[in-house]
């Protein structure tokens, strides 16, 4: 199981701290990152094998291991001494997918106890958009400003009138646009635009809609009593867009590769 000095140079730094922020994001300390992706790249090792291949002190990888079962994403075999593998890619994605999707609706659920508001407040961070005109409005704020790539998933295979002239529009400026939760295309012209049936892990949620524009500003909308609610935010560091850009990636570019 050990890997080379060759092996291990062959991996570039940049990758490397690369993905252990992206993991950071997603909930992981640095050394629980580190041990994971140097697990993957063993195909399972001992303490001393992961530490030897990477920048965690032999005794911080019990602690990263047992933080990592925690999660589901390794198994310990209990041999002298220790073996630990990593779950498969599949399965560390659905982790991770299930873990947030269970934490954005418990935060909904949160967010529909308090006392309703008129409008748009920011709470931590992240708007708060009440009323459902208010919400569409946004959604076509943020659509109208993509410049990139947008990314609509209707969970509830529904996409209001406005919403749909704003991602025809986009499309028309060149912007790659991605439609999920929807069998058909929409009305009008089309061409070249990505056309998912699929709503992911978020088939049956309690989330209406999901709305990504240039992978740094996200919109998360939910049925409440007959109106809509919205959550939103803006910038890689939001912890909005942070916890939903790598699922939303994710179930883009894994439906995208089964067409």
């Amino acid at each position: 199981m050990n890997e080379t000095s060759e092996n291990r140079d062959s991996i570039p730094t940049e990758s490397m701290n690369e993905a252990v922020t992206l993991l950071n994001k997603l909930g992981l300390t640095k050394y629980a990152a580190r041990t994971f992706l140097t697990l993957y790249r063993l195909s399972g090792g001992t303490a001393r094998e992961v530490s030897d291949s990477s920048s965690v002190p032999r005794t911080k990888v019990y602690d990263a291991v047992e933080e990592l079962q925690d999660l589901g994403l390794v198994e310990v075999r209990r041999k002298n001494p220790q073996e630990f593998y990593p779950t498969s890619k599949e399965t560390t994605r659905q982790r991770f997918q299930q873990e947030y999707e269970r934490a954005i609706t418990e935060l909904f659920e949160i967010l529909a106890s308090f006392p309703p508001l008129d409008g748009t407040q920011k709470v931590d961070g992240v708007w708060v958009t009440t009323g459902t005109n208010a919400v569409h409005s946004r959604a076509v704020k943020l659509i109208d400003e993509a410049t990139e790539n947008v990314v609509f998933v209707a969970v509830d295979g529904d996409i209001a009138a406005t919403i749909r002239r704003s991602l025809r529009a986009a499309t028309r400026r060149g912007v790659d646009v991605t439609i999920g939760g929807v069998d058909d295309p929409l009305e009008g012209d089309f061409e070249g635009i990505s056309v998912i049936p699929s709503t992911g892990i978020w088939a049956g949620s309690l989330i209406e809609s999901l709305l990504m524009v240039d992978e740094s500003a996200v919109l998360v909308t939910s049925p409440d009593e007959g109106n809509l609610s919205g959550l939103w935010g803006e910038g890689t560091r939001n912890v909005l867009v942070s916890t939903y850009l790598p699922v939303l990636k994710s179930w883009r570019s894994g439906n995208r590769s089964s067409e």
